[in-house]
């Protein structure tokens, strides 16, 4: 007769036993079975799983490490950058260059676009130089040619300039500024029509007063081909289509003009206008006195040189 004690003993290990999971069963039972069948094929599928799920952390961990790498590297790189610009701009503050065009004049250059360093600026600044005009040594600051850029803009971009210097451009109120204050310059506009018909304009005196006073034109002592159509201007502050300076009571001239300029109420001259080709409209580039109408021309160009 079987013990009881011994059967429920028994009974109690067994329960024990299927407690565990196989892969355990295969750890804990070699001294009752050295293989136990399937043991084997659990031991590998469980050694498969942990190697699986470590290798799967490790990647991530190495996804982690490699965008953290990747986003130093960036930051390095944007600090060399800015270490680089920040050294280039200072060899060019410390780099002696002539104040004007007439300096590259007196050292023989040819036309082209060259760098300059107004008395009072900041930083140098690029410029067209044309050579050939009228003994050369011109510094010019404005150009129209093809419409390709929008000079319908705001106060801020009329004071720091905009587009290139061989092509349409505007040098920008500031640079006029510190160019006009280092002595008595004079102005020539020399201008275009769709018929290639030329004309200039010459004024013995030309300058720009500052911000604060908003970029106030003076000119005098006009001669030329093309009518006088900047006198009416003189004394004017520069209006843009979001600043108002013009003394018209009811007109913002840059809106109603489509411009920026030295308005008066409006405007003899919008050079810088529009560009509409060949159609006559008061939004166009226009000289007035040159044909006493709103012709509208190809070309126009603005420059200084110092008076000798």
């Amino acid at each position: 007769m079987v013990n009881s004690d011994a059967t429920q003993e028994s009974d109690a290990g067994h329960k024990s036993d299927r407690n565990y999971s196989d892969a355990e069963r295969c750890v804990c039972s070699p001294e009752i079975n050295i293989n136990p069948p399937g043991c084997t094929d659990t031991v590998v599928s469980s050694n498969q799983d942990r190697i699986l799920s470590e290798l799967q952390d490790t990647k991530r961990q190495m996804e982690d490490m490699q965008a953290a790498l990747s986003n130093h590297q960036d930051i390095v790189s944007s600090a060399l950058r800015d270490i680089r610009l920040q050294l280039e701009t200072l060899q060019l503050e410390h780099k002696y260059f002539p104040k004007d065009c007439l300096g590259y004049l007196e050292s023989g250059e040819i036309s082209g676009v060259y760098i300059i360093k107004p008395v009072g600026s900041i930083a140098p600044i690029q410029v067209y130089c044309d050579m050939d005009t009228d003994n050369g040594g011109w510094t010019v600051f404005q150009r129209r040619k093809d419409g390709s850029v929008d000079f319908y803009r705001d106060f801020a971009s009329y004071r720091e300039g905009f587009g290139e210097p061989d092509r349409e451009f505007w040098l920008g109120n500031n640079n006029l500024h510190y160019l006009t204050s280092q002595g008595n310059y004079q102005l020539r506009v020399d201008l275009s029509d769709f018929e290639n018909n030329t004309a200039y304009a010459v004024y013995d005196s030309f300058s720009i007063a500052s911000a604060s006073d908003n970029y106030r034109l003076s000119v005098g002592g006009y001669s030329g081909t093309a009518g006088d159509s900047l006198m009416y201007h003189n004394k004017q502050e520069f209006t843009t289509k979001d600043r108002d300076n013009d003394p018209h009571s009811t007109i913002q001239c840059a809106e109603f003009r489509q411009g920026a300029w030295w308005y008066n109420s409006c405007a003899y001259s919008n050079l810088n206008g529009k560009y509409l080709g060949d159609v006559q409209r008061k939004e166009g580039i226009t000289w007035e006195k040159w044909k006493n109408d709103l012709s509208p021309f190809k070309t126009s160009e603005m420059k200084i040189r110092l008076n000798e």
